[in-house]
């Protein structure tokens, strides 16, 4: 099962990856800066690190634009494989999420969020069944990190606890977004 979902993955992100233009084309521009360097005019680029610096950093490597997308989805497309796992959904939605039009989107215009939202459902699907734990933690660090509005999601990791602290806690995390809004 995995084989066919990771090949029909791949070939999705071949044909993606076809043509870098519009909001895409950015992120292959902002890749050619090999020295890292950030004028104070891009202090933007800071705030929300794993995608602009990880793939400046992979550019480094391959010295092509599509390969280091190519990689990225890669690798966005094993973790999402084993949060789908982790959730224990049907098979057919390894498949469904493919087509779904904001996941191809996501691909091709706003990949920050695409990839914030891969970390997030991540650290959502070690949570789901257990206490947060280090490695959720960690992947949910990254999703802020990819891109920072997925901080406002915080309160969804108290929805489903039992304690009456979590209750509190999720209650007052759920008002600071609203806040954060």
């Amino acid at each position: 099962f995995f084989l066919i979902w990771f090949s029909i993955f791949f070939s999705l992100s071949l044909i993606v990856r076809e043509n870098l233009l519009g909001d895409i084309g950015t992120y292959a521009r902002a890749m050619d800066n090999p020295e890292y360097k950030i004028h104070a005019s891009e202090i933007y680029y800071l705030k929300e690190p794993i995608v602009w610096f990880g793939q400046r950093f992979l550019y480094s490597i391959f010295q092509n634009p599509k390969l280091v997308f190519i990689s990225t989805d890669i690798s966005m497309g094993l973790i999402l494989y084993f949060t789908l796992r982790n959730l224990k959904v049907p098979q057919y939605i390894y498949f469904a999420i493919l087509i779904f039009f904001p996941f191809i989107t996501g691909m091709q215009n706003i990949y920050r969020q695409w990839v914030s939202n891969i970390f997030f459902l991540y650290s959502f699907s070690l949570t789901w069944d257990s206490k947060i734990n280090p490695k959720a933690f960690f992947s949910y660090i990254l999703s802020i990190l990819s891109h920072n509005v997925s901080s406002i999601f915080f309160p969804i990791f108290f929805i489903q606890k039992k304690r009456i602290y979590d209750n509190i806690f999720w209650i007052f995390t759920l008002f600071m977004s609203i806040l954060g809004l």
